[in-house]
């Protein structure tokens, strides 16, 4: 029941973070579409949990000499994700939802489980089962009738636009997904690797604006423009990341994503109840998000 509710929990902070980065990318018209924001709060979350982790469990950072060979690489991959899967992706993704708002953004990006999937297939050998198939066909037609959808809709081009953006993202966050399965293999400390995989994309983040001149410019931009709720979506964010690993510390691993799959469905409800005139939902926004929804299910069973 622990297990349970934190999963749950979970997937409520994953649903609303999108709701709230949506609503932020509207008020404060950003470049990055809000990304410096989030990674710089989701960074100081985990990176506060880490440390409180490491204190409690192992009295300071004494077990970094014991680390195998398996966990320095696990580490090490679960850095890499962050620069493709959340710098990369995010950036990517983000840009997909200011175009096409949270709802129709996380349905395209739920694109990532097939990428994920296809990759452990194609990589580790594992076998491609009759779930798989019925998830990725579950997929493909939610998205396909999102696509569909574009022709009820105003500001076409913008949905082309976002469609693009949000497969493309998938396609690097389902890389990122696969570099974090890979190393989460070797045993190593799930919140760790959580903390070193944002913190990483944040720093090499600041290092391109920085190159680009544009550091100064985006920090003195967030600092006249402090938006609520994008610094909310930073902190649900993380929080989700916690309670999902907090959930699989008390019930299986895919029981857990079963429940965080429902995300596709819990964006759409969110962004009905909070933000109304945010951003246009239809009847065929709640079939595709349903759709989405189940065969990200199916490919977690």
């Amino acid at each position: 029941m622990p297990g349970l509710f934190t999963a749950i929990l979970s997937v409520f902070c994953y649903s609303f973070a999108y709701v709230l980065l949506h609503k932020g990318q509207v008020e404060t018209e950003a470049e990055d579409n809000g990304l410096f924001p989030v990674l710089l709060v989701g960074s100081i979350t985990l990176g506060i949990a880490a440390l409180v982790f490491i204190v409690v469990k192992y009295h300071g950072f004494g077990f970094v000499g014991s680390l195998t060979k398996e966990q320095w690489q696990g580490y090490g991959l679960a850095s890499l994700s962050g620069l493709i899967g959340t710098l990369a992706g995010r950036l990517v993704v983000y840009a997909a939802i200011r175009r096409i708002g949270a709802t129709r953004g996380i349905v395209v990006e739920s694109a990532e489980a097939i990428v994920t999937t296809v990759l452990a297939v194609v990589l580790l050998g594992e076998v491609f089962r009759t779930n798989d198939f019925v998830g990725v066909a579950l997929l493909a037609g939610g998205i396909s009738l999102l696509v569909t959808e574009r022709t009820f809709l105003k500001e076409r081009f913008l949905l082309n636009q976002g469609i693009v953006l949000g497969l493309l993202g998938a396609v690097l966050q389902g890389g990122g997904h696969f570099l974090r399965k890979v190393g989460m293999s070797a045993s190593i400390v799930p919140v760790i690797a959580a903390a070193l995989d944002l913190m990483l994309a944040l720093l090499v983040y600041v290092c391109i604006l920085w190159y680009l001149g544009r550091l100064r410019k985006y920090f003195r931009h967030y600092i006249h423009n402090w938006n609520p709720y994008l610094v909310t979506a930073g902190i649900m964010s993380a929080t989700g990341v916690l309670l999902f690993f907090a959930a699989v510390r008390a019930m299986p691993v895919s029981e857990a994503a079963m429940i965080v799959g429902v995300q596709p469905i819990l964006v759409t409800v969110l962004s009905k109840l909070f933000f109304r005139r945010l951003e246009p939902i239809t009847w065929m926004t709640g079939i595709y998000s349903l759709l989405v929804a189940l065969g990200i299910i199916m490919l977690q069973t």
